[in-house]
């Protein structure tokens, strides 16, 4: 009877106590669940700041109004671009190039690539789709040179590139478009770039000097190839020098490339032989106020050799009018006269003139 008495008295005692110690467990679970949904939410929208943080985009609308010297004109939205960049890490980025142009490519990937290294070591790995580094093509003008006709060259490729004071470059790997008859479809060809910058108080040099094993990977080139003999009878190397000087308000621009021997007959003829084309592109600018607006006024010679059949003048001539009407906002104008290559080497003698108005954004 006792130890009855004193087992009800200790279930009295000790149940109400472990009620509370049960409700206390609870209370303790659901303030800790609320916690961790809290740090996950935290958490991602941390991750989420990160990646806006991590990626930028940039890029540039053109519109131009053309006028010719046969009563034609027309206005085409000449250039729509998007970069969209991410930096991942410290030291790996990704770039992803949208481009549209009216007149010759619907929207398309202009350029994907991947690169390892920090933007200040001395060396650097580029993967991807891009321009090959051959050629500067540097201009004041609205259009393109002749030397980026020729020239400019897309592939995937596999890239070291190198940056140690004044002097950078690149030196690479890919595969070609424009095989020899019976060759492996292979990563063979390659090319290396140079350029050294210095600045100093009367103004800024840069020189460059680029190789390329196979012209015929050009974009122009490897085009007439494949439309012709359809396969690439010898690879022909390609060379390129440029020289960009600033001093005060003026700019000299002179780049020249070249094949570096010739073409098949069958591949790029020129009277009646194997060519052997090269394009030169001049130009001098000089920076002036108009109407309140910094703006430079620039005048530019081009010539091509050997490049009838490639669809290129033989001459070019251009003035050109640029002004900065806001950060980000340019308008320009450009006077340009063809002169075609004469009969007796293929080409028809004619001369013809443009004028073309771009208003241009950029952001």
């Amino acid at each position: 009877m006792h130890k009855s008495l004193i087992a009800t008295a200790l279930a009295a005692t000790l149940l109400p106590q472990a009620a509370l110690a049960a409700d206390g467990v609870e209370q303790r679970l659901r303030y800790l669940e609320q916690r961790l949904a809290a740090q996950d939410k935290a958490i991602l929208n941390r991750d989420a700041d990160r990646w806006w943080r991590a990626v930028t985009l940039s890029g540039a609308v053109e519109a131009e109004l053309g006028l010719n010297d046969d009563d034609s004109s027309d206005i085409v939205a000449a250039t729509a671009e998007l970069v969209i960049s991410a930096a991942v890490t410290e030291w790996a980025h990704a770039e992803l190039v949208l481009l549209y142009e009216e007149d010759d490519t619907p929207l398309d990937v202009d350029a994907a690539t991947l690169h390892l290294g920090r933007d200040d070591a001395p060396v650097g790995l580029t993967v991807g789709r891009t321009a090959l580094p051959f050629g500067r093509y540097e201009t004041l003008m609205v259009g393109d040179p002749l030397t980026l006709e020729l020239g400019e060259t897309f592939e995937s490729i596999v890239a070291l590139d190198f940056n140690q004071g004044p002097v950078s470059g690149a030196l690479y790997l890919f595969n070609g478009d424009t095989d020899k008859a019976g060759a492996d479809d292979a990563v063979d060809n390659g090319g290396l770039s140079l350029a050294y910058a210095h600045e100093a108080e009367w103004g800024a040099l840069e020189l460059g000097l680029d190789y390329l094993s196979d012209l015929g990977d050009g974009d122009l080139i490897g085009d007439a190839i494949s439309s012709g003999a359809g396969n690439s009878q010898a690879d022909v190397a390609g060379s390129a020098l440029h020289a960009v000087v600033s001093v005060g308000d003026a700019t000299f621009i002179a780049e020249y490339l070249s094949a570096m021997d010739t073409f098949d007959v069958a591949e790029v003829a020129f009277n009646g032989e194997g060519a052997q084309p090269s394009a030169l592109n001049v130009e001098l600018g000089y920076a002036i106020g108009l109407g309140g607006y910094p703006a430079t006024v620039a005048i530019g010679v081009q010539q091509s050799a050997e490049a009838v059949a490639l669809g290129l003048p033989e001459t070019r001539t251009r003035v050109g009018l640029a002004l900065d009407l806001a950060d980000g906002v340019g308008l320009a104008f450009e006077w340009a006269q063809d002169t075609d290559y004469a009969v007796s080497d293929g080409g028809t003698g004619d001369t013809s003139s443009s004028l073309t108005a771009q208003l241009a954004m950029s952001f």
